[in-house]
């Protein structure tokens, strides 16, 4: 019975959280966002403490992880130029924070200012690393839709994606969102 229980809360758990198909609206608090899924990928509301998680089907030993956070912050006004000149700042809290939980770097990606089909003026960085002798790439994308701010992250082990990296980068751009009356 005690390797039934877990196996039972694990499904409840997932059957109760909120899923989404490709092309349609997902309603979070302040906007509903919308993003074109791959076949046999999911997106779920309210997993972990995040808002909206995307991932795909596991391959090999991982999978990719996009997370959509709606950061609160709203007309945000966010400078290309000065995030271009704090680059350095990110690129150094990045290599602190692997030096500090015993990773290490292969690849700060430089500062982007992008347009993507549905929205411009994205802020990009990225980040690929080992922890744990894994070889992570992970992108941030920080994307002002409507006058507020999301936070749009994909992580990936690299050496399983390798050759899909603008597959899923594609996947990220086609994030839309529509604003959202709220009382």
């Amino acid at each position: 019975m005690k390797i039934f229980s877990p196996l039972i809360l694990a499904s409840l758990f997932l059957l109760s959280v909120a899923t989404a198909s490709s092309g349609d609206w997902i309603e979070l608090k302040k906007a509903d966002v919308k993003i074109e899924l791959p076949k046999d990928w999911i997106a779920q509301k309210d997993m972990l403490g995040m808002p909206l998680v995307i991932y795909s089907p596991i391959k090999n030993t991982g999978r990719v992880t996009i997370s959509i956070t709606p950061t609160g912050i709203e007309d945000a006004g966010l400078d290309a130029k000065g995030l271009a000149e704090g680059w350095d700042k990110y690129k150094e809290g990045r290599l602190n924070w692997l030096k500090r939980i015993g990773g290490r770097t292969d690849t700060v990606f430089p500062y982007v200012n992008e347009n993507w089909k549905y929205l411009k003026n994205i802020h990009h960085v990225g980040h690929r690393y080992y922890l744990a002798d894994v070889h992570y790439t992970e992108h941030s994308y920080y994307v002002e839709c409507h006058n507020q701010m999301f936070h749009i992250k994909s992580l990936y082990r690299y050496e399983e994606y390798k050759g899909e990296e603008q597959f899923i980068e594609n996947v990220v751009k086609s994030f839309e969102c529509k604003n959202k009356k709220v009382p």
